[in-house]
């Protein structure tokens, strides 16, 4: 019945309620477990890239220390092998250095983007209406 003939039914019958119809039903606004999931990881994916950033500036800062020391030797290549000078210390530390901050930042941007792209599918990702789900 629509709304116009409850009230002439109503009028009719003598009754002085307003006919009070239940409020339309709209698709459900609230977020899911996914949504909240899929924010996290974004959230963890920020956080991964800003690591590898600070990284990549770490690597980038050891890799001028390596050129620095190295260009103080008389023979770059070959003068570090097996001394134990300050300046050959100085550039293995450098070295070194460069090689663990590069590995993390790599790490941490490969680790970004895995959370980028899980955090993507748990947002978007819907149960199906024909998954036997009644909750």
């Amino acid at each position: 019945m629509s709304r116009l003939e409850l009230k002439k039914a109503n009028a009719t019958a003598g009754a002085t309620d307003p006919v009070v119809e239940p409020p339309p039903v709209s698709p459900s606004t609230t977020w899911g477990t996914g949504q909240y999931i899929g924010v996290a990881m974004w959230a963890g994916g920020a956080i991964a890239t800003g690591v590898g950033v600070g990284f990549t500036l770490g690597a980038n800062s050891a890799s001028d220390k390596v050129t620095t020391a190295r260009s103080g030797l008389p023979n770059a290549d070959s003068a570090c092998f097996g001394s134990t000078s300050a300046d050959c210390i100085t550039r293995r530390d450098a070295y070194d250095s460069r090689v663990r901050d590069t590995n993390i930042a790599v790490g941490s941007f490969v680790g970004a983007a895995a959370l980028l792209i899980a955090g993507t599918v748990a947002y978007f990702a819907r149960p199906s209406a024909s998954s036997g789900n009644t909750t």
